[in-house]
């Protein structure tokens, strides 16, 4: 691996390679779920490194926010893997999510999470209804790109 990883406790038991969201509220990690958007907007968002269980920190040095991942079986070279419909588990079919796409092995994820607006738009009803307007999205991506620009000139 190679990247950005955080240290920190796992909110529930999760394998090595799981896809995870950082709660603000109990200041741990936790399987992202599509169903919920919660688990995933305006979260971060990242692969465990190693395994862990409620309440106890996370193996591996913690949770790699970008870079290269090598925790995971079965990928297809060039193909993109994006938050999948059960909790915690990547997936070729396109969802809200990027994570991130397949290296030069079966193990090797690039990983840059992207949250696509556009895509989640209408996607959600009752209490999961989207209530951001995708104008808003892009100037908060936006006001974040120029604050990552400045900060590393």
């Amino acid at each position: 691996m190679v990247g950005w990883v955080v240290a920190g406790n796992a909110g529930e038991t999760v394998a090595t390679g799981t896809l995870v969201y950082f709660d603000a509220t109990d200041q741990e990690w936790k399987k992202v779920d599509t169903d919920t958007s919660t688990t995933y907007v305006r979260v971060p968002v990242g692969i465990t490194q190693g395994a862990g269980t409620n309440g106890n920190s996370i193996g591996g040095g913690g949770v790699l926010i970008a870079g290269r991942d090598t925790t995971q079986t079965g990928l297809t070279l060039g193909d993109d893997y994006y938050a999948g419909s059960s909790a915690g588990v990547l997936s070729t079919t396109e969802s809200g999510l990027l994570i991130g796409r397949a290296g030069d092995s079966a193990t090797e994820l690039y990983v840059w999470p992207v949250l696509n607006p556009t895509f989640l738009n209408n996607t959600w009803t009752g209490t999961n209804i989207f209530s951001g307007n995708l104008y808003t999205v892009i100037l908060s991506i936006r006001a974040i790109g120029n604050n990552e620009s400045s900060s590393s000139r």
